[in-house]
């Protein structure tokens, strides 16, 4: 009966073993994956956007959250100002994280409370892409979620 418990002892840490083992798989190819995605990566996706047309770009993007358009204007017949379209694109994701109320027993009479309240964490990226005549001509970004691979 000794032997039984034993060997059962060992198949239970080798379970235990294989889910370790699992997790630092996940764990890696998930910090692997989060690697990949880089601000390095979102510039080089917006520096192949240069020089499209404003057609290419929305099947691209898709429609931008909101569109200014400046006309060319002459005084005297010297241009003031271009032609110009800026297109803004807006991205966010909001990650709530629950209340959390954490017990401990610090001794036989004694215990010990730590509450987090809930938080919500907001993840944004707003991409600006400046157009003349129709044409990308650059671009710049702000927010802490402008990534890409």
């Amino acid at each position: 009966m000794i032997f039984f418990k034993s060997r059962q002892y060992i198949n239970v840490g080798n379970r235990v073993d294989a889910v370790k083992i699992k997790i630092v798989v996940l764990v890696s190819l998930i910090g692997l994956l989060a690697g990949c995605v880089t601000e390095a990566g979102y510039q080089r996706k917006l520096q192949r956007s240069v020089g499209m047309s404003k057609q290419q770009l929305i099947d691209e993007w898709g429609e931008p959250v909101t569109e200014f358009a400046h006309k060319q204007v002459y005084s005297q017949g010297k241009l003031l100002q271009k032609a110009e379209t800026i297109m803004n694109y807006y991205q966010h994701t909001n990650f709530n994280q629950p209340a959390k109320l954490t017990i401990k027993q610090v001794s036989n009479n004694s215990l010990t409370y730590d509450f987090q309240p809930q938080s919500t964490t907001t993840f944004s990226c707003l991409t600006t892409f400046r157009l003349e005549h129709d044409r990308v001509v650059s671009y710049k970004y702000e927010g802490n979620n402008c990534v890409a691979y």
